[in-house]
């Protein structure tokens, strides 16, 4: 009789999440490898990058809402 020995492939590292809380009334749609956020608030668009926010609007004074960032 034959023996087998099955080995399976693990990977040596963990997957690392940091996490960030954003203002009440906010809505995160899109987040990129560079940790920087899109989505929109009650009155408009914004992006989060390195601690600061930055609005996001049009400026024809339609709704801006950002969906995604690369």
């Amino acid at each position: 009789m034959k023996k087998f020995l099955l080995t399976a492939a693990v990977p040596a590292y963990a997957d690392e999440y940091n996490y960030v809380t954003l203002n009440v009334a906010t809505f995160a749609s899109g987040i990129n490898n560079s940790d920087q956020i899109v989505g929109n608030y009650a009155s408009g668009g914004f992006l989060y990058s390195k601690g600061k926010y930055t609005t996001l609007s049009d400026s024809l004074g339609f709704s801006t809402q950002p969906e995604g960032i690369k």
